[in-house]
């Protein structure tokens, strides 16, 4: 199980179903974790910060962090609308563009 925490230290955590085990993934440089997303067929857990504006990723062990380019990205609150976008929502363009960005190697 995975979640994370906006609270005076902000973090992203992990445990077993029962909260067996619980041990911290990503507890610096971090603001308001959330939205979290596990890859498993690549050992990795995806979040995006809505007060960093980035989206960000880790092996599920915690190690190997990457942060998108922050000056891609859109507003995660507050998504704007263009016609052109998948659904009317930038935050696939978004998405689309940071995953890109996650996968080209460390930034």
């Amino acid at each position: 199980m995975f979640w994370s925490d906006w609270g005076h230290t902000p973090l992203i955590a992990t445990s077993g179903m029962d909260g067996s085990l619980p041990r911290v993934l990503v507890d610096t440089d971090i603001g308001w974790p959330n939205g979290l997303a596990l890859d498993p067929s690549n050992d990795r857990l995806y979040w995006v910060d809505a007060k960093r504006q980035s989206i960000s990723t880790t092996r599920i062990d915690g190690t190997d962090r990457r942060v998108s380019t922050r000056s891609t990205l859109y507003n995660f609150l507050y998504p704007k609308l263009k016609s052109d976008d998948i659904l009317g929502s930038t935050r696939y363009v978004m998405l689309f563009h940071a995953f890109r960005s996650l996968h080209s190697g460390p930034t």
